[in-house]
């Protein structure tokens, strides 16, 4: 694993649980869903489900949120219900500790977009944090028609930054969603093991990052 990424001219940063913070906004949707389980009589407590939520992102569940949850209705309840019951309130989010600092310095030698499976308003939420200045492109799934980690995306970005994919950089906290694709797409790849996706273990090579963090300050010592 290299201590540094070499010609770098992109960096393009995942949304939630990458710059955003999402364990209020999962243990908020746990806590929405926990009565409509006890009307169908399944006695679950909102810490069991971010339990259930974690257990199955590492897993690499594609909807780890929704899918613990139909788990949980032990079949009473389908994908599209469980959107319906809680949904996910963005509101919750939070700014990742430490990243206004990191991308206000990074944004001074590089090009910063974010790239993103998003409910529309991705632009809007990172207006509201204080974050949207640093960022020439904000590219998300609910806009764009696609989402990680179909590999047109990947496409999409480097074609609206016109860079070409070895001087582009993907961070994310998903190792299916943000850094096998993006590896396959001719990317440098930072994984930040953060949050409820940090229990992925790389299934191979193409699994691996170039570079593993653990706090988004780390990325300043490496770029």
């Amino acid at each position: 694993m290299p201590d540094r990424l070499a010609g770098a001219e992109w960096l393009f940063f995942d949304l939630g649980g990458t710059l955003f913070d999402a364990t209020a906004a999962v243990r908020g949707r746990a806590e929405a869903f926990v009565p409509h389980l006890a009307q169908l009589g399944i006695k679950v407590s909102a810490a069991q489900m971010v339990t259930a939520v974690y257990e199955t992102a590492t897993r690499f569940a594609p909807a780890p949120m929704v899918d613990a949850m139909v788990a949980l209705s032990v079949g009473q309840l389908d994908t599209g219900q469980v959107r319906d019951a809680a949904p996910y309130d963005h509101a919750l989010e939070k700014v990742r500790d430490g990243a206004r600092e990191v991308v206000a310095r990074l944004a001074k030698s590089y090009r910063l977009g974010v790239l993103a499976n998003q409910k529309p308003g991705g632009a809007e939420r990172l207006q509201q944090r204080g974050l949207a200045s640093y960022f020439e492109l904000c590219l998300c799934s609910a806009e764009l028609g696609m989402a990680k980690p179909d590999p047109a995306i990947f496409e999409r970005a480097l074609q609206q930054a016109s860079c070409p994919p070895e001087k582009a950089v993907m961070i994310g906290d998903r190792i299916d969603n943000d850094i096998r694709p993006a590896r396959a797409a001719g990317w440098q790849t930072m994984r930040l093991r953060a949050g409820y996706f940090a229990g992925q273990q790389p299934r191979d090579e193409a699994d691996r990052a170039d570079v593993t963090v653990t706090s988004l300050r780390e990325l300043l010592a490496l770029l």
